[in-house]
């Protein structure tokens, strides 16, 4: 078998000595030889030079075991991931997930996963966004859902879960409106103009909250500086302050169902369409995914798609 001769190369390469290496594994040094005379028959080149003393391995010996390292770590990876479906799927799996998610999402991907996977002991962590990239990098947590690019932790990959629409949350009696605020809007975001929001009153996010990101690759793709009036980690907060006039604030569309507010503000778009951001699943690069975290990353796309859950995909009027 070729990963069996791969390891007679890689024993003779290790003793420098056909006859050492043929004492470690076992095996005749007749056997040995003609194992990896064979092989270089069959490569078209010699993998080592006989004639040195030790011998040693030629270029094509280098580079014919730096090969089947590459295509052994892919063996072995697809070994484990055949294994894992095959088993009892039991085990450990921690997941990470924002708090503003966790709620609305757990309690419908869990029901589901569990029943798919009861030998699993799910744990959860519940925390920002870049309190939980740390978490994946650390490997305290296997996989995250759902977090917002952009991602400024490095060495974490993704997978995309959906986009959310983003809307401005305006006071109704913001100045732009000049005391008469447009009426009630239905399913739809009235536009305004970037710079109507430059060096106005913000009510922010905290910075390793994933929606702080998406703002303020907002505020600079437009070129404009709000004048931060508090920050918080809570986003029904920062919506029911926007909304009691003390600033405006960025959220996703899907506050307009979930908050309750007693002051109705306007809920506006920069851009036609709206503004969005992207939602993804993360987990440390590099890192081996069982068959059961690539499955709860499929069930939080199910998830996304959920009327519950899913974000309402607005329009656009123009009120002036």
């Amino acid at each position: 078998m070729e990963f069996m001769r791969y390891h007679y190369v890689v024993t003779v390469a290790e003793q420098q000595s056909v006859s050492r290496a043929a004492a470690k594994l076992y095996v005749s040094q007749p056997a040995l030889t003609k194992s990896i005379n064979k092989l270089e028959s069959e490569l078209g080149v010699k993998l080592f030079d006989r004639t040195a003393t030790p011998v040693k391995l030629t270029y094509a010996g280098e580079r014919y075991i730096e090969g089947m390292k590459g295509i052994l770590a892919m063996k072995n990876q697809l070994d484990r991931e055949i294994a894992d479906i095959a088993a009892s799927r039991s085990g450990r799996l921690t997941v990470g997930i924002p708090e503003s998610r966790s709620s609305a999402w757990l309690s419908r991907i869990l029901p589901v996963f569990m029943e798919r996977y009861p030998n699993i002991d799910i744990r959860v962590t519940e925390g920002s966004s870049g309190f939980l990239e740390k978490e994946i990098i650390s490997e305290r947590i296997d996989i995250c859902v759902v977090l917002t690019l952009p991602i400024t932790v490095p060495g974490i990959d993704y997978e995309f879960i959906c986009d959310e629409q983003l809307m401005v949350v305006v006071p109704a009696n913001h100045e732009m409106f000049n005391g008469s605020p447009p009426p009630p809007q239905g399913d739809a975001l009235y536009y305004i103009d970037p710079s109507a929001l430059d060096g106005q009153p913000y009510v922010s996010l905290t910075p390793e909250h994933g929606l702080y990101r998406a703002a303020n690759h907002m505020f600079e793709y437009y070129g404009i500086t709000p004048k931060t009036v508090i920050e918080l980690s809570n986003t029904s907060t920062a919506f029911y302050l926007a909304s009691q006039g003390m600033g405006f604030t960025i959220m996703p569309v899907r506050h307009i169902r979930s908050v309750k507010y007693e002051t109705r503000p306007v809920f506006c778009t920069t851009n036609d369409p709206p503004e969005k951001r992207s939602v993804v699943a993360a987990y440390k690069k590099g890192r081996l995914l069982p068959e059961a975290a690539r499955q709860f990353f499929e069930a939080a796309r199910l998830i996304a798609e959920n009327p519950a859950v899913k974000s309402p995909v607005l329009g656009v009027k123009y009120w002036k």
